[in-house]
């Protein structure tokens, strides 16, 4: 089966003090703003196919289901009386991850998205079929 998607490309080089430097290329279908391949390669290989030549790469593919889906979001307050500990933090998110729904891990305990009384802004994202 082929189908045909709108999106978008992005091409950086990435420095590092721990590794060499490599090229990173993210693919992203625009529809569902899922980013479904990243690519990583040298420099020198990324010169490579710049002039017809193939080369060797890293890729990454997740998503892939969500393709072509709309993605929409909702706020919710949601009370954690646990600790900050990711067992924790992972077992009050799962009550709440129902109907398909699922959280942004990094809300529950930051203090930015703290509103008080143990209770936390955590931001849920569902993909649904565009009617």
């Amino acid at each position: 089966m082929t189908e045909k998607y709108k999106g978008s490309i992005r091409v950086s080089r990435v420095s590092s003090n721990f590794e060499p430097d490599y090229i990173s290329i993210e693919l992203v279908e625009e529809k569902s703003g899922v980013h479904f391949c990243d690519v990583k390669m040298s420099v020198s290989d990324f010169a490579d196919i710049l002039f017809s030549r193939s080369a060797k790469c890293e890729l990454l593919l997740r998503g892939l289901h969500n393709m072509g889906k709309k993605c929409i979001n909702e706020t919710r307050v949601i009370k954690h009386t646990g600790s900050r500990d990711e067992k924790d933090t992972e077992e009050t998110l799962k009550r709440h991850e129902v109907d398909g729904w699922f959280a942004r891990r990094g809300d529950l305990c930051n203090m930015h998205r703290h509103v008080g009384n143990d209770e936390y802004r955590v931001v849920f994202f569902k993909y649904v079929d565009e009617e």
